[in-house]
């Protein structure tokens, strides 16, 4: 309580959202999945960006709460731009106004 008092804590509206398809077909088909190798394969984006990415939220069973853990399903780059990789192509698309699939 003293901490609490002494400190501020910032409250973020992020949510999770995991970056490993394999990951998110498991959770999808109701595995149960270590907390250590969710946070592993997940990044927190702002609650106001999941919408503008038109991300889906991952089913996983909880019908009794609105569902907090949202699958990534554009690009990814690992090694150096991350989520960025995927974020610059849907711009690149919205500013050509075509994309090639």
């Amino acid at each position: 309580p003293q901490v609490a008092a002494l400190t501020r804590l910032i409250n973020a509206e992020t949510r999770l959202v995991v970056i490993d398809p394999s990951l998110i077909q498991r959770i999808r088909s109701g595995s149960k999945v270590d907390w250590r190798e969710l946070i592993a394969n997940s990044v927190q984006l702002w609650s106001n960006k999941i919408g503008k990415l038109a991300l889906s939220p991952i089913d996983y069973g909880a019908r009794d709460r609105v569902p907090e853990i949202y699958a990534w399903e554009y690009e990814y780059d690992a090694k150096f731009t991350g989520i960025m990789a995927g974020v610059f192509k849907l711009s690149q698309m919205e500013r050509d106004g075509y994309a090639f699939i």
